[in-house]
C-alpha cells in the first residue's frame, strides 16, 4: 500500500466532544453551544448519509437477483450507475482499491499462511476489492507437528 497519509481523525466524536469542552478557556457557555454545534453536525450528516443510503438502494433495486419486482425496461439494469456510488462511499471512508499485483500477493501470502487458496482472476468480468489502512504485519509460518 502506498504511504499516502490517511485523512482521518482517530478518535471518536464523543472522546472528541469532551475534550475540546475541557479546555480551561472554555466557558458552561461555550460548551454548551459547542455540544449544540456538534449536536447540528451530527443531524446534518445523518440526513445527508440517510438520503446517500437511499439513493445507492434505490439504483441497486432493478440489479438485485432477489428482488420480486420484474422490470420491464433493460434499461433501468445499468450497474454503473451503483458502482460510481459505491466508489465514491468507499474513497470517502479511506477505502482504495487494490491492483492485481496486490490481490495475487494476498492470495499467495494467505496460501503461504496455510489458507489453499486459488483464484483464477481471468474469470471476472470485473473485479473491485478495497482495503484500507496501511499496517503491515510480518507472519512466521510455525509447523505445529515438530
Amino acid at each position: 500500500m502506498p504511504n499516502d497519509k490517511e485523512h482521518f481523525i482517530p478518535i471518536g466524536r464523543e472522546k472528541l466532544l469532551e475534550c475540546l469542552t475541557e479546555f480551561e478557556t472554555c466557558s458552561e457557555s461555550e460548551q454548551s453551544k459547542l455540544k449544540s454545534f456538534f449536536e447540528l453536525i451530527s443531524s446534518v450528516l445523518h440526513k445527508q448519509y440517510h438520503e446517500r443510503q437511499i439513493r445507492v438502494q434505490k439504483l441497486y433495486q432493478p440489479l438485485d437477483p432477489d428482488s420480486v419486482l420484474i422490470l420491464k425496461d433493460p434499461e433501468t439494469k445499468n450497474s454503473s450507475e451503483v458502482f460510481k456510488e459505491l466508489i465514491e462511499i468507499l474513497a470517502n471512508a479511506n477505502y482504495r482499491k487494490l491492483s492485481t499485483e496486490e490481490l495475487e500477493t494476498a492470495v499467495d501470502n494467505a496460501t503461504a499462511l496455510g489458507l489453499r487458496m486459488k483464484v483464477d482472476f481471468s474469470l471476472f468480468e470485473e473485479l473491485h476489492v478495497y482495503g484500507r489502512g496501511d499496517e503491515v504485519q510480518k507472519w512466521t509460518k510455525k509447523s505445529w507437528w515438530k
